[in-house]
């Protein structure tokens, strides 16, 4: 028989978030899965501030409108529209549930709450905790396209203030083979879409402000490959942008690239690695040059980083040897060098500089 290679996905979501559109809540959403946007032209938007902390895989959303009613006291259904787009693996009903958490919105200060939330494919509602399928067929689309609507009253000649947070997860290239246990990582990707609220006044914000923090991406080892539009100053890993007249038309996303596959291949390592207590059988050994008081052979596989083996300075090779019985199948062997308890301990002591690995295999084998 042929060997069969086949590929599990890692279930991350592509999401598209941005600006808030006025819409109208009797279009045909139920038979065409779209949402009509109604044109606000007196509704202008003076000021938007744009606040994205990226975490490592998720990030801290926050945006602040500040709009301005020149015509009569008004109430519209104000909706955050975010995209998904979904795996053919990915049979979630509700992927709101998992891609955005902690969603809030509030107006002039005081805490509003969505409505509910519309969805091409479902229709959610959270106070229910619930989504009901509005087509019932396979999706056909790779987007689900999801709005958080809330119903806000703009009063006349008189200043909004509009604010919504949440938490949202980058999107990601990832793969896991069944022909190797060692997944592919991809970077991550946040885009945010400022077009909807081109339906506000002439489509523009007298004021933009945008401001990104990229400090934990740099902590974590990880690094920021582009921001488009180039745009931004940078200083100490925080980029900034501010301007007049900003168009939504014209300026319709902002694309975040970065990079954390170090931190997440390290992630992914700690997660799966096997120890004492769930892996090793009652007959194995595990024999070392020396050990300190407190740091014996047992730290080394009992999963918890805040603890080390360390040997006794004696000028001599220093080896760790394990004897696994019953021997079981082994996919492959990860080594987190180095004290590991915080930054400062693993720069102030030794690390591995050279490993080689030695097996009984018929076939030599390559190690990184």
């Amino acid at each position: 028989m042929k060997n069969i290679i086949f590929s599990i996905i890692f279930l991350f979501s592509f999401c598209v978030f941005g600006n808030a559109e006025p819409i109208d809540i009797l279009s045909s959403l139920k038979s065409t899965g779209n949402l009509v946007a109604l044109e606000k032209a007196n509704i202008e938007i003076k000021k938007e501030s744009l606040f994205i902390k990226i975490n490592g895989v998720s990030a801290d959303i926050e945006v602040n409108y500040t709009y301005f009613n020149k015509g009569k006291n008004e109430i519209i259904d104000f909706a955050f529209p975010i995209d998904f787009e979904v795996s053919l693996f990915d049979d979630r009903q509700d992927p709101l549930r998992t891609d955005i958490t902690a969603f809030s919105i509030s107006v002039n200060g005081t805490e509003a709450y969505p409505d509910h939330i519309m969805e091409k494919f479902y229709n959610c509602n959270p106070n229910e905790k619930s989504c009901h399928p509005i087509i019932p067929e396979y999706l056909t689309e790779n987007f689900i396209k999801s709005w958080y609507v809330t119903k806000i009253q703009f009063a006349q000649n008189r200043e909004t203030k509009v604010t919504v947070k949440y938490k949202v997860n980058a999107y990601a290239y990832h793969s896991l083979y069944s022909s190797d246990p060692i997944p592919v990582l991809g970077g991550r990707i946040l885009q945010y879409d400022f077009s909807p609220a081109q339906y506000f006044g002439m489509g523009k914000a007298d004021e933009m402000e945008i401001v990104i923090d990229a400090q934990e991406v740099d902590a974590i080892g990880g690094k920021i490959v582009k921001i488009s539009p180039a745009v931004f100053n940078e200083k100490d890993k925080i980029y900034k942008y501010s301007g007049k007249n900003f168009d939504f038309g014209k300026n319709p996303s902002l694309l975040i690239e970065y990079d954390i596959t170090n931190s997440e291949m390290f992630d992914y390592f700690k997660k799966n690695r096997k120890g004492f207590n769930n892996m090793f059988g009652s007959n194995t050994q595990v024999k070392v040059s020396s050990s300190l008081k407190g740091y014996d052979a047992r730290k080394l596989f009992d999963g918890d980083l805040s603890t080390a083996w360390c040997f006794k300075r004696s000028g001599k090779e220093e080896f760790v040897e394990i004897s696994l019985d019953p021997m079981p199948v082994v996919g492959y062997i990860s080594v987190m060098n180095g004290y590991l308890k915080n930054k400062a301990i693993y720069d102030a002591n030794g690390k591995v500089t050279e490993f080689d690995v030695t097996t009984r295999c018929e076939n030599k084998d390559s190690f990184v």
